[in-house]
């Protein structure tokens, strides 16, 4: 099918830009985990304003709709094509700011929760690895990161500035910052 990607067995819509009309109830319905990745508009949006126009630019990718929708959400950078900086998509999905063309879609919006969500439960959802991954909780790898602020108090300008000062994997840290 294209624009899917099945992984582990596991069925996925890749960055769901534009999604027509049904689009949205039909993936639900089929269970095809959805994957958002607002650092593509957000360092793309000038050029998809200047070939897609306003309009088109500031729909691109729904995210507030395809959470409501009620679909499987994950989330990435589509890293090297956008920046790799997590903190970056979590602040474009919070604001709907854009690297030059300004605020896009501000009504996609979704908060700061809701992204941090569609990274670890959503994404893990979408693997089928739901049971083992995405939440802190027993039974599941315990794997985190350890930030120097809170991200759930921290505004969306705080949280592009978030820093990890460490990195526990398989519930041993594997990253301390200065080490």
């Amino acid at each position: 099918m294209p624009g899917y990607l099945t992984v582990f067995g596991v069925t996925a819509l890749e960055h769901a830009f534009s999604p027509v009309p049904g689009a949205m109830e039909r993936a639900r319905d089929a269970g095809i985990g959805i994957t958002l990745q607002h650092a593509l508009v957000y360092s793309m949006a000038g050029n998809m304003r200047t070939y897609w126009g306003e309009g088109r630019t500031s729909d691109c990718t729904p995210s507030r709709a395809w959470l409501d929708s009620g679909a499987v959400i994950g989330a990435g950078t589509d890293s090297p094509v956008a920046s790799h900086d997590p903190w970056l998509n979590v602040y474009g999905f919070a604001t709907r700011d854009t690297k030059s063309a300004g605020i896009k879609g501000p009504q996609h919006r979704i908060s700061i929760a809701e992204a941090l969500r569609c990274y670890t439960v959503g994404s893990a959802a979408i693997l089928g690895q739901g049971k083992f991954l995405g939440s802190l909780e027993v039974g599941k790898a315990a794997d985190f990161i350890c930030l120097d602020r809170d991200p759930l108090s921290a505004s969306p300008e705080e949280v592009r500035a978030m820093v990890v000062r460490s990195t526990i994997v398989g519930g041993r840290r594997v990253f301390a910052a200065g080490d």
